[in-house]
């Protein structure tokens, strides 16, 4: 009788444990996931197509002002870099640099070293992604680009 109180009492305190880790690591974005069972890093570390792109709103996916995001793509490594290739008309330009999670995994900063069809330099070019869901099968980003413009990105895995 007394080993069955002792192994019910190490099964409870081993249940309090992995709950207090599940809740710590729980998730910090608004859409989810409420428990993750992979790293963010994992889950970001994909090729992405853009599902939709909502500019204030207003759905500028296939109509954007500058790409044609339905055709669109972008990729993070595991070595913090990052490749993304927009489509505006016939043209397609690419983008590359360096990707790192900042202020405690909640965004996403996108350092350009190379861009457009030429494969130019830019410098100091950032670009601060909040992220909103950060899910194996979907991400969802919101960025404030200035000028009343809010741009939010819904993507899914391309492959």
């Amino acid at each position: 009788m007394k080993r069955t109180n002792c192994s019910i009492l190490r099964i409870s305190i081993y249940c309090l444990i992995a709950s207090m880790l599940l809740v710590d690591t729980g998730c910090q974005y608004e859409d989810g996931p409420l428990i993750p069972f992979r790293s963010r890093k994992k889950r970001l570390i994909n090729s992405w197509q853009y599902q939709s792109v909502l500019d204030n709103g207003a759905n500028v996916t296939s109509n954007g002002a500058t790409y044609d995001y339905s055709q669109s793509f972008i990729g993070f490594n595991d070595e913090n870099r990052f490749t993304a290739i927009y489509y505006a008309g016939t043209d397609s330009l690419t983008y590359r640099g360096n990707w790192a999670f900042i202020n405690d995994f909640a965004e996403v900063e996108l350092d350009y070293d190379e861009m457009g069809p030429y494969g130019t330099i830019a410098t100091d070019t950032l670009e601060i992604w909040v992220i909103k869901k950060l899910k194996e099968k979907s991400m969802w980003i919101r960025q404030d680009v200035g000028n009343a413009i809010d741009l939010e990105y819904r993507l899914v895995p391309s492959n």
